[in-house]
């Protein structure tokens, strides 16, 4: 089924109608769609893909919060240096969690080690969070 799944996926992308014109401000619109497909009969990739599509999403929304506060008129330099800073805490522990997400996707089944592993990082994404909405987040 993964297998279906990826090779229309694939079509899709090869697809020209459906490609982004690279020079233009491709996702400008104001929404983008973020997921991670998991198999359904691996309760490791299940327990994971949320907290990957999480990461995901703050690190589309920091990166596109940063661009926005770099092109507003309104900003000064110190308004873009907090920015950066926010930023690159944001990214620092999206890393973070990241290598521990993989670590986890090397184990064979959820037992409460994995659960506690998984706790750890859901509050290293929660922390991520937190700074995106306050340091970042429109105002």
């Amino acid at each position: 089924m993964k297998r279906v799944i990826a090779f229309i996926l694939g079509l899709v992308i090869c697809l020209p109608t459906f490609a982004a014109n690279l020079s233009a401000n491709a996702g400008s619109g104001g929404s983008f769609v973020i997921g991670t497909l998991a198999d359904a009969n691996n309760s490791v990739e299940m327990a994971l893909a949320p907290e990957y599509t999480r990461l995901a999403v703050v690190r589309t929304r920091t990166a596109n919060r940063l661009k926005a506060i770099a092109n507003s008129k309104e900003s000064d330099a110190d308004a873009i240096k907090a920015a950066v800073y926010a930023a690159t805490q944001v990214q620092q522990l999206a890393d973070e969690a990241r290598r521990d997400l993989d670590g986890l996707a090397q184990r064979k089944t959820v037992d409460i080690g994995f659960s506690t592993s998984l706790g750890v990082v859901r509050a290293t994404i929660k922390r991520a969070e937190s700074i995106y909405d306050t340091q970042l987040g429109s105002k």
